[in-house]
């Protein structure tokens, strides 16, 4: 009626007030205008709602406008669409939660890793003979101390000696100055008291040129293959605990490891064995003189402790050593575990992917990042708060100077340790250390593994029976032999579970599966809601401007 009216209006040719009039009753034409955009818009989305839904790939679409389908039809292919699209999505979100919990996997490399492309085990070698009784005698003292008729001095060197030993009438906590580990280095066998013979792929060393002594919770000890001190601790360790830098690196890193394509280097250094079987590894002969032998200090235990570490940190009590009784031979099969992460997971947080690449985590005592370093040093750190003191070789050339030493064995030590325990097993944390230390592993770490096999070592009868000159009475010899059985080991890799690639596949693999959704259906939706929707309303407007003209 509001169009006939106003049709008439305008044939009668009204005056002016009448329009104005009218206009205002009935609307006018802008709202005419108006109403036929509306009409016009509604028309385009509908029909570039059919035209999507009649030639997209995506399954099932065609049906909701096809003609001749009853209304019953196309409600279930809706309700089958939007059934499929809801459980393809449920699993995108599954793979989604796995790839944000769990992106990281552990492998094998896709190719065996050549043995000389690792170093040989630095090789450390604990005595279980701390103190000759010529210098101090650790069981007399003891008795002294229990009777109660001891005098200061040996009350102190038993204090300090008791550092590294088990003792019997201490009380829980006692504290010593850093002179402690003077009189330890003082009263213990030199080198030249322990090591007798040194062989390495054949060829006899000089021992005392190749071996460093080094001073650990186990006492005075000595390492073959390993690094400097200088190379393994960082400034802010104590200088008179370092001792000089015999034994520098030489075309090798913790990172990159053997640089075999530098034509200048003459020498590498730690050493590396390039053939396998005992005869090639290292062998050495150790003795042991009966008169110094303590059953005080460390119980029946007698002979020697072996320590199987990289040659880039230092050895620690936390690690597994194998027993090397007096008169044996012992066959130390060692076997390298290497793990490996891929450039791909540096994107990831050191949360996310559970270890540290070399730059992301710096110790203040450790050159070198390791897991085992970042644990000794926390441990030390807290000890220093609860007890007042550092712990002796956790790490002991790592204790700042002016802080007292306390053995590993005292009250409280020990009560920080199993505090230590009970604090991980409350918090979500893979490791026996509270989530205030947060070590997680090194991105890249090399650990040995050995497997002993030993037996009788008639050292002396071989000699009568060679001819040879005998030995003084009184001396127990072992021989330690340690070597790599095989050319090639498998290395693990730490890589991506799912990388963007494999999320986007497996997601594209879901949609296609469930609703034949791909990326050309992305392209095409987004083609019908801009493109298209805009190039159809452009050709209405030049249609209706054509039809007002005429």
């Amino acid at each position: 009626m509001v169009r006939v009216h106003v049709g008439f209006a305008q044939e009668q040719g009204l005056s002016s007030l009448s329009k104005t009039s009218s206009h205002s009753l009935f609307g006018g034409p802008h709202s005419i205008q108006a109403e036929k955009c509306r009409r016009e818009a509604k028309l385009t989305c509908r029909t570039i709602c059919r035209d999507y839904c009649n030639n997209t790939a995506v399954h099932g679409f065609r049906y909701f406008f096809e003609k001749g389908r009853s209304v019953q039809e196309r409600t279930f292919w809706v309700f089958g669409v939007f059934l499929c699209f809801t459980v393809s999505l449920y699993l995108i979100s599954k793979v989604w939660t796995k790839w944000e919990t769990c992106p990281v996997i552990v492998t094998f490399a896709d190719q065996p890793t050549p043995v000389w492309s690792v170093p040989f085990p630095a090789v450390t070698i604990c005595p279980s003979t701390k103190t000759k009784p010529a210098l101090f005698n650790y069981t007399l003292a003891q008795h002294h101390v229990l009777d109660n008729v001891s005098t200061e001095e040996e009350f102190w060197k038993y204090q300090a000696l008791s550092l590294i030993c088990i003792p019997q009438a201490m009380p829980p906590n006692y504290h010593l100055n850093a002179t402690a580990n003077d009189f330890l280095v003082e009263v213990a066998p030199t080198m030249e008291e322990v090591i007798l013979e040194c062989y390495w792929q054949h060829r006899q060393l000089n021992c005392s040129k190749h071996f460093m002594r080094t001073l650990t919770e186990e006492g005075v000890c000595f390492t073959f293959n390993g690094l400097s001190p200088h190379e393994i601790y960082t400034n802010e360790t104590q200088e008179s605990l370092r001792g000089p830098s015999e034994f520098p690196s030489s075309g090798w890193s913790v990172d990159g490891g053997y640089d075999d394509g530098d034509a200048t280097i003459k020498r590498y250094y730690p050493r590396r064995q390039q053939f396998v079987g005992a005869d090639t590894g290292f062998r050495v002969i150790l003795q042991s003189a009966d008169a110094d032998m303590d059953y005080v200090c460390k119980g029946c235990e007698q002979g020697f402790r072996v320590y199987l570490h990289s040659p880039a940190h230092a050895p620690s009590w936390t690690r597994h050593y194998s027993a090397l009784p007096l008169n044996t031979s012992m066959y130390l099969l060692a076997s390298p575990a290497l793990m490996t992460t891929t450039d791909g997971l540096k994107d990831y947080s050191p949360e996310r992917r559970s270890c540290y690449f070399p730059t992301e985590r710096k110790l203040r005592y450790y050159r070198y990042y390791s897991m085992e370093s970042c644990i000794y040093e926390c441990f030390t750190n807290m000890t220093q708060r609860r007890c007042g003191c550092a712990p002796i070789g956790l790490p002991m050339s790592a204790v700042p100077p002016g802080v007292p030493m306390c053995s590993i064995f005292s009250q409280c030590n020990l009560k920080t340790y199993v505090e230590l325990l009970d604090e991980a097993e409350k918090v979500p944390f893979d490791g026996p250390i509270p989530q205030e230390c947060h070590c997680l592993p090194s991105c890249k770490t090399l650990h040995y593994h050995g497997e002993a096999t030993s037996f009788d070592f008639p050292w002396n009868m071989e000699r009568i029976a060679r001819r040879m000159p005998s030995t003084p009475q009184g001396l127990s010899r072992s021989q330690l032999n340690v070597y790599f059985d095989t050319l090639q080991f498998v290395t693990s890799q730490r890589r991506e579970l799912y990388g963007h690639t494999d999320f986007l596949a497996n997601t594209g693999g879901l949609l296609g599966l469930f609703t034949g959704f791909s990326v050309i259906s992305l392209v095409e939706l987004f083609y019908y809601v801009s493109l298209r929707l805009w190039c159809d309303v452009k050709r209405r407007a030049e249609e209706r401007r054509r039809r007002d003209g005429n």
